[in-house]
């Protein structure tokens, strides 16, 4: 007898729907864990990590947050970092496929055929969401190349809370 859409985007979109019942539509906001995304590592701890995936200290990093399908657009993304044409910037996209009996879509797979070679794109593949604030630590810009309408993407709020600018479609 009740919907709870977690944005008002959402809970007016089943409003339309519900004109004419007795549904009642509620709103409750989705929520991050704001002490962990204002977190900050420490230079070293920085360091660490953007060793880990050959990234240098002066290195101008893009970040990518998400699943790797159609609807996110991580690979038109990539298809215009590829026309920055400057060898200092890395594409960091975390996250994986959405899967189909734990095998990769096929968007994912040609974006993996489009950057391979490129050294300036490293796939961390999934990262637990108690990990995700470090990967936002070694990054300069958050990319939210969403190709349809956004409900309520987190990712945004979770770039803004670890104080990055942010490229959104």
């Amino acid at each position: 007898g009740s919907i709870i859409g977690v944005s008002n985007f959402i809970s007016n979109y089943w409003k339309k729907y519900a004109e004419n019942s007795n549904l009642i539509i509620k709103t409750v906001y989705s929520a991050v864990d704001k002490e962990r995304f204002c977190s900050v590592l420490s230079d070293d701890e920085k360091s660490i990590l953007r060793e880990k995936y050959n990234i240098s200290k002066n290195d101008f990093v893009y970040i990518y947050c998400g699943r790797i399908n159609s609807q996110k657009g991580p690979l038109e993304m990539y298809r215009a970092f590829k026309m920055l044409n400057y060898d200092g910037i890395k594409l960091l996209i975390v996250g994986e496929s959405d899967k189909k009996n734990s095998v990769a879509c096929d968007y994912y797979k040609k974006l993996m055929k489009e950057s391979k070679g490129d050294f300036r794109v490293i796939f961390t593949g999934y990262i637990d969401n108690t990990d995700l604030f470090q990967y936002y630590q070694i990054a300069n810009v958050q990319m939210i190349p969403t190709m349809t309408e956004e409900a309520a993407g987190l990712v945004a709020i979770e770039g803004m809370l670890s104080g990055l600018p942010i490229i959104a479609a």
